[in-house]
């Protein structure tokens, strides 16, 4: 016998929305990270994110949406025709967003030169 969809106050559950594998995963924040708890015991940690380019990580302060998220990664699939290339298509509230590993690289401020290995 299917299973019927229940409401929750008007809204469909999140299981129904996305994928099974996404639906039920939590959703993990980014934190802002205060480097000056590392200046008093002279060990300067922010020093070494900078000389890794990490240190923008750390320091975002965004708002996100759980909710989006889900759904972004929930609709994500590889349009690629080759294997030497990335091309990502997605779904966020009726919007077709696609990008590549070029414009990737770029968002997230790493190179696109190196492995084009992905597995799918």
């Amino acid at each position: 016998m299917p299973k019927k969809h229940s409401s929750h106050g008007g809204k469909t559950p999140a299981g129904s929305k996305y994928k099974e594998s996404y639906a039920a995963r939590k959703v993990l924040c980014g934190r802002v990270v205060d480097f000056t708890f590392t200046y008093g015991d002279n060990f300067q940690l922010q020093q070494w994110f900078i000389a890794l380019g990490w240190r923008d990580y750390f320091t975002i302060n965004a708002p996100y949406y759980v909710e989006l998220v889900k759904e972004f990664y929930s609709n994500m699939v590889n349009v690629s025709d080759y294997c030497d290339s990335l091309e990502i298509k997605t779904k966020v509230n009726k919007t077709v967003i696609k990008f590549d590993d070029k414009l990737l690289g770029n968002i997230v401020g790493v190179p696109d030169s190196g492995s084009k290995f992905f597995e799918t």
